[in-house]
């Protein structure tokens, strides 16, 4: 148990030089620490629970064969961001339905909001609510749109990053996350 909890504190440039080498190990300590955010990367482009493991152990498969051509220039997490990034967009294309019914279960992207513990009923219902039509008016938005707007507010990934997985350039980034958010805006004005 030291041995492994040892071996999860080994930084990531470590762990895939271990890999390179042929230790597998230190690959699983890779996927170890980077499962939930790629689980919860995937969930936020697909809104399908059915579909986050397939596609989360195809990014892993994906990474764990292009190891060897991994430069370095950007970190692991973000290499691997962007491998499930294209999965998830390629999936939806194939599917040809990135815009869902926003009522399904699987869809409710607000579901695992922290509970209003020390709320009313009311102000319970309200929150619901509220996460009901943002996510419906994030859903109606352009998918190149949503996505970038995916990635900057719910991943936190700055313009660079975002042009890098979009491979577009950073202005484009920006003129379309300022339009993203004018149209989300627009589209949630009448509830405000």
């Amino acid at each position: 148990m030291v041995g492994e909890r040892k071996n999860l504190q080994k930084s990531d440039d470590v762990l895939l030089e271990e890999t390179k080498k042929g230790n597998k190990k230190s690959f699983e300590l890779l996927i170890i620490k980077y499962e939930k955010q790629i689980f919860n990367l995937i969930f936020n482009f697909t809104k399908e629970r059915n579909i986050v493991p397939e596609l989360a152990q195809e990014t892993f498969l994906r990474a764990f064969r292009s190891i060897k051509t991994f430069k370095g220039n950007s970190s692991f997490y973000t290499w691997l961001r962007r491998i499930a990034i294209n999965n998830s967009i390629n999936y939806l294309h194939a599917r040809n339905h990135f815009s869902l019914d926003s009522e399904s279960e699987e869809n409710n992207f607000f579901r695992n909001l922290p509970d209003n513990k020390f709320g009313t009923p009311e102000n319970n219902i309200l929150l619901e609510e509220t996460a009901f039509v943002v996510r419906e008016a994030l859903d109606s938005l352009p998918e190149r749109l949503r996505a970038i707007l995916l990635l900057r507010e719910f991943e936190d990934m700055n313009y660079e990053e975002i042009a890098e997985i979009l491979k577009c350039p950073v202005g484009t980034v920006r003129s379309r996350l300022f339009h993203a958010r004018r149209l989300l805006k627009e589209k949630l004005e009448p509830f405000m």
